[in-house]
């Protein structure tokens, strides 16, 4: 009787051991079974193009007038990552869109960088990422959009404190509204415009920065299983 109490006192402290060893594999065998960090079942992942800013001269400015002066011109150059004709599109990448800011006071002050009209991302967007020209200032770029429920929200991508081109993203969070499972092809968010909160501390004098090919990674399963003589609900 004693033998067989050890026996299985000694078994049961063997399984202990290799347990969590099997979990800790079965979790690595999930992991790395996925062809691509992010992508789940049911996704149909796409890079679209929401501007390249070859348009910069018909963007609009805004910022209050007690806080300063804004100015946009659209400006040759572009970062060297970027080819000169995307392969993709066939679209050229001449240009880019430069913004100037006058301040008139220190403060929290805020600019708004908007294109000609609001413009609607197909599928459900995972991330939103654009090239940045900066001049290590400390304010915070912030993405404006509108989701799902027609509510507008502003993203905070990052600060603006580094010198020349830079790739800032935002990974959209799941808490974001971008659709209504009644409704596939009204889904997604629409971009419109870009926002820059200034640091009290340098918001003096005159501020420069300059943006290229604003991109979204969206989620387009929906779309390509959508029936192609269904009604659309835009009236």
């Amino acid at each position: 009787m004693k033998k067989i109490k050890i026996y299985a006192v000694i078994s049961l402290f063997i399984l202990l051991l290799a347990l969590p060893t099997t979990l800790y594999l079965n979790a690595q065998q999930v992991s790395s079974a996925t062809s691509e960090p992010g992508i789940q079942e049911g996704e149909l992942l796409a890079d679209i193009i929401v501007s390249k800013f070859e348009d910069a001269e018909s963007w609009i400015g805004q910022m209050p007038l007690d806080q300063g002066s804004i100015f946009l011109m659209k400006r040759y150059g572009k970062p060297n990552a970027l080819p000169e004709v995307d392969p993709a599109t066939g679209l050229d990448n001449k240009y880019v869109l430069g913004v100037k800011v006058m301040f008139n006071k220190r403060g929290f002050n805020r600019f708004v960088v908007r294109p000609p009209r609001p413009i609607k991302i197909p599928g459900i967007t995972k991330s939103l990422s654009i090239w940045v020209a900066g001049r290590n200032f400390s304010h915070t770029l912030m993405f404006h959009i509108l989701d799902f429920n027609h509510e507008t929200k502003l993203l905070k991508v990052g600060q603006l404190n580094f010198l020349g081109w830079k790739r800032l993203t935002f990974v959209i969070p799941p808490t974001l509204v971008q659709d209504e499972y009644h409704y596939s092809d009204l889904e997604g968010i629409t971009f419109l415009g870009i926002a820059i909160e200034t640091n009290p501390a340098e918001s003096y004098g005159t501020f420069y920065v300059y943006f290229d090919e604003l991109m979204a990674k969206t989620n387009i399963f929906n779309l390509s299983t959508q029936d192609k003589d269904d009604m659309i609900d835009n009236w």
